[in-house]
């Protein structure tokens, strides 16, 4: 058995308000009426919030999305009150599974979407899938069709109608396929163009070159490679610009040569390259911590003592003085018995103390040495400038009126002259710093020689002075290149209009690089191979829809006229089916048929442009009845199927359209403002199972109230409310027959739940033919307060003479009896 909405529960949603209302389904068909404005279309929207968490109101009706800001929760709830619509689903094996879906914010006023919550059975869900039911392509996802959808498929644009069949029927899946592979072709044609490729295209724009791009295109293909290739375009080239060249020099040479070619050329207009800075990095800054290491050492011994530490040395080391054990003559001065064991000792140690500040002057001197390799790079750096360094104010000023007759390259060639200038300035600085760290190194390697002291400050400060001195070059050297690359863009290509042979330049980009032309002409063609079976893939699928749709359409269209016929039979005017137009990628019809008499040939039009309003009704109505069925939804909601304009074919649909649906085997709600309609639906078909409700707004608070025409209390409750201030007498007198009729059931039903309690159950036949009266003394043995009796007696006396010759209640007697019982039956929620 397919799966069935057993309960609804709805409470704060639109005009659903702080009284929780349930609706309870039994059977396949349920039907709630109500006049209009009273709520009923909410139940539907209600369902469509459950199955969604959306509403297709802001989006099919038309408008500004901000036009829908906060329309879900209704506005008499409390700060903080959830909205909420909850629901009992029964699935085959019948379990009953708790479905609920809360507001946790509505639309906003800027055209946020509004969010919600589902839980199925307590647990996190993104959707009743597992429940059976499956939602459809937006914008009508769910089976619910309201009043702003009835025309959707006949007044949507044609892609959104082709969108919507082609979903109905399954075919979104190929149309996706299809999309994505034209968006790989689209993808492939909109690539950046490849730098190479490009120049190989100006290549075989330029003279001499004409053809030159495809032979290049093959030569790449090819095992052998383009470099043969273009070495001989190289050699044209180079002809062209008068340059002799050896026969037999290869490709590396020939573009050395064509590459000193191109720049002389560019020179004799403007010697762009005398601007560019070709300044060379010194070594890395010395760490001159040895020398005050060696300061510090100096400072603490005797000088000739390091001095002739090395003799001291030589002697200890002669096998006799190092294994003697008595004195010795010192084998240095001869004196006799001079080297003692305690002299020899003292040698020792002070040899030892010598050789620790040897080490540290050794370290000294190799540190004296890498600062002056510091401050020779350093001024080696500070005289590579440009050669524009050295121009004049007339080589300036006559350059720049040759960038200007070329081009608007003014302010961009002061801009690049500043820089140089600027450039110069700091290499000079920094060339004035080395020379002085020079000078102070000379000083400095005099006294380690002579292995005195000095003024290490001194050169930390000369050191200092040279780094920074770089680092101010450094930032102005990237200022200089900065300004000279902004004026060289722009200027190289007019210069390169300047060369004998326009394709030079990309010559020799391609010579430079053949790898690369060979990747980017491999990455070419395989690109075209790809782009070629693409785009036979496209149309093949395109084929492939093609057929899919026509098979399926004639299934659609015969389930669309299955429909139809229900609604309108035996009419000339027919619907004979939906048809692609062309590829039917963007273009659908909906055909109808025109009959000069039943039986007679038919003619086909456009139903769109022939159908009448009511016939567009019905062929909406039969459009969503059709992919409702197709895609096999168990549970269908029609709300006001049959409009107010349309009330003729309200029969039809009652005696053939609902009785067709409940054969398929789904759960059909209606709802409906027509009682008629309602009338014939449970004259009809009441057999089958049929659950009624009515709807009734009085309370804007307390919102939409459901009553169950089953409940013979809320019925009868609702009934008498509906009329409760009129003031006519005979509306008084019906109302109090309804509420006297309310009354009664009220008691039967808490004498039996009374009764049940005791243990002695019985039936509301028991209670057949008893007056209010009758009823009143019984159920006093199951009040639960002690001022009940007297109410059950006091409505009783207010209702009785409304069915005797005696005048009707009175409209506060009755309004006071209606709210009476009211409070009863929450008194006695058992019965």
């Amino acid at each position: 058995m397919p799966p069935r909405l057993r309960q609804l529960e709805i409470r704060g949603f639109r005009a659903f308000g702080t009284e929780l209302q349930r609706l309870e389904f039994g059977g396949p068909l349920a039907i709630v009426h109500a006049p209009n404005s009273q709520g009923k279309s909410g139940i539907a929207e209600a369902v469509e919030f459950l199955f969604t968490g959306t509403g297709s109101r802001r989006e099919l009706l038309g408008g500004a999305k901000v036009e829908y800001d906060a329309c879900l929760r209704n506005v008499h709830l409390a700060s903080g009150e959830a909205a909420w619509v909850a629901a009992g689903i029964e699935t085959d094996d019948g379990v009953v599974h708790q479905v609920r879906r809360t507001l946790d914010s509505d639309y906003g006023a800027r055209g946020e979407d509004c969010r919600s919550t589902l839980v199925v059975d307590g647990a996190p869900a993104q959707s009743l899938a597992s429940l059976g039911y499956h939602l459809s392509e937006p914008p009508l996802q769910a089976p619910v069709l309201l009043q702003h959808t009835l025309r959707y498929v006949l007044s949507a644009q044609p892609q959104e109608r082709a969108d919507y069949f082609k979903a109905v029927l399954e075919v979104a899946d190929l149309e996706i396929v299809r999309k994505e592979v034209g968006r790989l072709t689209v993808g492939l044609d909109g690539a950046s163009p490849d730098p190479t490729l490009i120049r190989l295209q100006a290549l075989a724009a330029a003279g001499g070159f004409q053809g030159w791009d495809q032979r290049l295109r093959r030569d790449a293909l090819s095992s052998e490679g383009p470099t043969e290739s273009l070495a001989e375009a190289t050699g044209i080239a180079l002809s062209q610009a008068g340059s002799a060249f050896p026969a037999d020099l290869d490709l590396a040479g020939r573009t050395a040569l064509l590459a000193d070619a191109v720049e002389r050329r560019r020179a004799a207009v403007f010697p762009l390259r005398d601007l560019a800075a070709g300044i060379a990095q010194p070594d890395q800054k010395v760490d001159l911590t040895a020398l005050t290491t060696y300061n510090e050492a100096m400072a603490q011994v005797d000088a000739d003592s390091i001095r002739l530490a090395a003799i001291f040395t030589a002697v200890l080391a002669l096998p006799r003085v190092a294994q003697a054990t008595a004195a010795l003559d010192c084998p240095v001065c001869e004196t006799a018995g001079a080297l003692t064991s305690a002299r020899r000792a003292a040698l020792r140690e002070q040899a030892s103390r010598s050789e620790s500040v040897q080490v540290t002057v050794r370290n000294a001197v190799a540190t004296v040495s890498a600062a002056r390799r510091y401050a020779l790079s350093a001024g080696t750096a500070a005289k590579a400038l440009p050669a524009a360094a050295r121009w004049g104010n007339d080589d300036v000023a006559r350059r720049r009126a040759t960038l200007v007759a070329l081009g608007d390259f003014g302010q961009l060639y002061d801009t690049a002259i500043l820089a140089v200038r600027e450039t110069a300035v700091a290499a000079g600085k920094l060339s004035e710093a080395a020379t002085a760290l020079t000078t102070t190194i000379g000083e400095a390697e005099q006294k380690l020689r002579q292995r005195m002291t000095f003024p290490s400050a001194q050169l930390d400060a000369a050191n200092d002075t040279v780094s920074g001195a770089w680092q101010a070059l450094q930032a102005a050297l990237t200022a200089h290149k900065t300004a000279v690359d902004a004026l060289a863009v722009p200027v190289r290509p007019v210069l390169d209009r300047n060369l004998g042979g326009t394709g030079w330049v990309a010559l020799l980009s391609l010579a430079a690089t053949p790898d690369s032309l060979v990747a980017a002409v491999r990455r070419e063609h395989a690109q075209t191979v790809v782009r070629q079976r693409l785009t036979g893939a496209e149309k093949s699928i395109e084929t492939a829809i093609a057929n899919v749709l026509d098979k399926r359409f004639s299934a659609m269209s015969g389930e669309v006229l299955r429909w139809w016929k229900t609604l309108r039979p035996d009419e000339l005017v027919g619907f004979s089916g939906v048809q692609r137009r062309g590829t039917g990628k963007r273009f659908l019809d909906l055909k109808a048929t025109l009959q000069p008499h039943l039986g007679g040939t038919p003619v086909s039009r456009d139903a769109i442009g022939i159908y009448s309003d009511s016939q567009l009704n019905a062929l909406g109505l039969s459009a969503f009845l059709a992919r409702s069925l197709i895609e096999r939804c168990p549970l269908i909601l029609l709300d006001d199927p049959i409009p107010n304009s349309d009330l003729e074919h309200r029969a039809t649909f009652a005696m053939r359209t609902v009785p067709e649906l409940l054969d398929t085997g789904i759960q059909l709600l209606i709802t409906t403002f027509d009682p008629t309609l309602a009338d014939l639906i449970r004259e009809l078909h009441g057999h089958r199972g049929m659950d009624e409700f009515e709807v009734s707004l009085d309370d804007p608070p307390q919102g939409t109230v459901v009553v169950k025409r089953s409940d013979e209390f809320e019925w009868m409750m609702a009934k008498a409310k509906s009329q409760l201030r009129v003031g006519l007498e005979a509306s008084r007198r019906t109302v109090a027959q309804d509420l006297r009729t309310a009354a009664e059931r009220l008691a039967k039903l808490v004498i039996m739940a009374g009764r049940q309690k005791e243990g002695r159950p019985c039936l509301l036949t028991d209670f057949a033919g008893k007056t209010l009266g009758e009823l009143t003394t019984d159920v006093v043995a199951y009040v639960k307060a002690a001022d009940e009796p007297g109410r059950w007696r006091v409505v009783g006396k207010l209702l009785n003479p409304g069915s005797h010759d005696a005048p009707a209640p009175q409209t506060s007697e009755l309004v006071q009896v209606h709210g009476e019982l009211r409070n009863l039956k929450k008194a006695h929620p058992e019965a």
